[in-house]
């Protein structure tokens, strides 16, 4: 039944909340929520845990160090915050964002954000229109098709763009660019201090 919610509060918990508009929530460790309809909601917010919520408009959260959220469907958002945490959102116009070291953030469809905002992180966004973002030391932005953005915003960070006229844009120290042919690549080459701006170039990749 619509409007369903389901808590599981303790260590190693379940909630599942099924149905459209439901909510799960499950807060201690090793924990797990699952909201499966369209606009439901499911979090888990320690170490372990895993939230999914996989239809249109839902939202899963994962707040937790090594935790997983998965929001499968159009609209959908999946946010894992913590060290080593994974968020995917795979459908149009859904946002994936894990904003911890080591975390993987992918966007999957059209006019999807990624954002992993940590070091060694990874943000992936893979359909037109998208965008991805890397903001910390060596992580990593891919943007894979047409139009698409990626963005690496700290020292030794790279951005990748692969589809036709899609944009892979550096602004910082010893960053890297990488597209195929059709793409753009953007560097702005900073100091070491990242204070100044030493250079800028754009070129297509022919």
């Amino acid at each position: 039944m619509s409007y369903v919610i389901r808590k599981a509060n303790e260590h190693s918990s379940t909630a599942v909340a099924n149905e459209s508009y439901s909510t799960a929530v499950a807060n201690e460790s090793y924990s797990t929520a699952v909201a499966n309809e369209h606009s439901s909601t499911a979090v888990a917010n320690e170490s372990y845990s895993t939230a999914v919520a996989n239809k249109s408009c839902s939202t899963a959260v994962a707040n937790k160090s090594y935790s997983t959220a998965v929001a499968n469907k159009s609209s959908s958002t999946a946010v894992a915050n913590e060290h080593s945490s994974t968020a995917v959102a795979n459908e149009s116009y859904s946002t994936a964002v894990a904003n911890k070291s080591y975390s993987t953030a992918v966007a999957n469809e059209h006019s999807s954000t990624a954002v992993a905002n940590e070091s060694c992180s990874t943000a992936v966004a893979n359909e037109s229109y998208s965008t991805a973002v890397a903001n910390e030391h060596s992580s990593t932005a891919v943007a894979n098709d047409h139009s698409s953005t990626a963005v690496a915003n700290k020292s030794y960070s790279t951005a990748v763009a692969n589809g036709k006229n899609s944009i892979a844009l550096t602004r910082s120290y010893k960053s890297k660019c990488r597209g195929k042919i059709g793409a753009w690549l953007v560097i702005s080459e900073w100091d070491k201090m990242e204070e100044n701006i030493i250079g800028i170039q754009a070129k297509k990749v022919d």
